[in-house]
């Protein structure tokens, strides 16, 4: 079972284990909290500081990064998503910022906030076309009847197979009652 050691000392200072003893000072070899329920593996490298005047405390061991850093930092990925929110491809984007797009979307695999953030810029970036006609349209005629010939086609489109529908339905009871 692995212990955690301070050195207790009269001072303000607290001292810890890998410092050298000081003058006066006894060694106080004490388990962790964790260690006393028996949680904590033999190798675990937290530590317990006493200071004068206060209770003891537990020191976490301090977090290694290892392996190559991230190509895609936070900054990276905010100008990404402004990007995309202008327009620009996953490729086009990962171009501009100079990443390899394969990059990019093993990024969006590993970070899900991130990757609603670029569905979020693409749905933005599909409907600013959309919204720039409908401002237009608003002073400019030619803009006010491409907007309603194309929104009038889908209406349009629409009706037409609603009555289609109720045609077939029709003929359909037609046909039935000729059986008959």
């Amino acid at each position: 079972m692995a212990t955690a050691k301070a050195w207790k000392t009269g001072n303000s200072e607290p001292a810890i284990s890998h410092q050298t003893p000081p003058a006066g000072g006894e060694l106080v070899v004490s388990p962790s909290e964790d260690e006393q329920d028996g949680a904590l593996a033999a190798s675990d490298p937290a530590l317990v500081v006493y200071e004068p005047g206060s209770e003891p405390h537990v020191v976490p061991p301090r977090a290694v990064q290892r392996g190559r850093p991230p190509v895609i930092d936070e900054a990276c990925k905010s100008r990404i998503v402004s990007l995309i929110s202008y327009g620009m491809s996953l490729r086009q984007a990962a171009a501009r910022v100079g990443v390899h797009h394969t990059s990019l979307l093993k990024a969006m695999d590993r970070d899900e906030q991130f990757a609603d953030q670029v569905a979020a810029a693409r749905f933005d970036a599909g409907a600013q076309p959309l919204l720039t006609v409908i401002r237009a349209s608003r002073s400019n005629w030619r803009a006010a009847a491409w907007l309603a010939q194309h929104l009038g086609q889908r209406a349009w489109k629409r009706d037409q197979l609603e009555e289609r529908e109720q045609e077939e339905t029709r003929l359909a009871a037609i046909r039935k009652r000729a059986k008959e």
